[in-house]
């Protein structure tokens, strides 16, 4: 759900700024990103943009720039940095008019959005925006098969290890056949198609850099089962606490948990986690640290937050 709300790709409009911070940026191959928050939407003062900034790195943001429009130009205490050129680009970009609020994130592309979307979201929530009872589904299937740090360049499973490639494994933009569902903004369920020959298991354990004695070590039982002939298959599972919480308009599963635990992390209803036997750790070869007992008498609900 955008709420009227919505980021925008600025880089080729920041490219040639005199900014340090956004240069060095694009330089190691990261984004810049912007968003206009209309003055009709509601009033962000200036208290309100420092929350914003504090929240911003709360969320994985390096930071968080802020410009307004007012007489017809972007202004800020930055603005100097910017020629009138690429201000009023990034003012067309945005779509931002008299009065209105824009601001810029920048960073690698996955965790500045994934970042943007959380400020976004609280932004939107702040003022008002988030429409009750509508509900909007996303189903997401072109999906990458591997993340590369833009950085080290290694790659990483977008899923995980085991996901059907679609394409050709040595190109860089190869997809994979995962999928999810999400809801309001929230993942319902994750799924896929899984590798079901050996042959193209090992290929895809080498181009996440495991190496033969590795593959060996962690996975031969897997990948010599795959070699007796396992069908095509797949699947997907939904978080069935996640649908019913949204549905009910509720901000945590915990609110629709039969059981939820205390600030202790202790379930009242069978008082677990409990002690083990010393016999029992012995014979295991387990040395624990807990202490002899644990206290189940706070009944006040767990507060992740807290």
């Amino acid at each position: 759900m955008r709420y009227g709300l919505e980021f925008v790709t600025l880089t080729d409009v920041v490219r040639e700024v005199p900014y340090k911070i956004f240069q060095g940026i694009l330089a190691e191959g990261g984004i810049v990103a912007g968003m206009c928050v209309k003055k009709e939407m509601g009033e962000v003062g200036r208290n309100e943009v420092d929350r914003y900034i504090h929240y911003a790195k709360k969320v994985g943001l390096g930071g968080l720039t802020w410009m307004r429009c007012e007489g017809g130009v972007l202004t800020s205490n930055i603005t100097k940095y910017f020629t009138p050129e690429i201000l009023e680009g990034i003012k067309k970009a945005v779509g931002a008019e008299e009065g209105d609020l824009v601001f810029l994130i920048a960073g690698p592309w996955k965790s500045t959005y994934e970042g943007g979307g959380f400020l976004r979201k609280k932004i939107a929530e702040d003022l008002g925006l988030v429409p009750e009872n509508e509900f909007m589904f996303f189903w997401m299937d072109q999906n990458p098969m591997f993340e590369i740090d833009p950085v080290s360049g290694k790659r990483d499973a977008f899923h995980h290890p085991f996901v059907l490639p679609l394409g050709d494994l040595d190109d860089p933009k190869c997809g994979g056949a995962c999928f999810d569902l999400c809801l309001n903004g929230n993942e319902l369920g994750s799924g896929s198609e899984r590798i079901h020959d050996a042959e193209t298991q090992i290929e895809v354990f080498h181009k996440l850099g495991l190496s033969d004695e590795k593959i060996k070590a962690r996975f031969d039982y897997f990948v010599e089962a795959l070699s007796y002939g396992a069908p095509p298959h797949g699947g997907i599972a939904i978080g069935v606490d996640r649908l019913v919480a949204i549905l009910l308009g509720k901000d945590t599963i915990r609110e629709v948990i039969a059981f939820p635990k205390n600030k202790k992390a202790v379930s009242l209803l069978d008082g677990s986690p409990s002690p083990v036997d010393e016999d029992k750790l012995q014979e295991l070869q387990i040395i624990t640290l807990a202490g002899d007992g644990l206290d189940v008498s706070d009944t006040e609900e767990f507060n992740p937050d807290a």
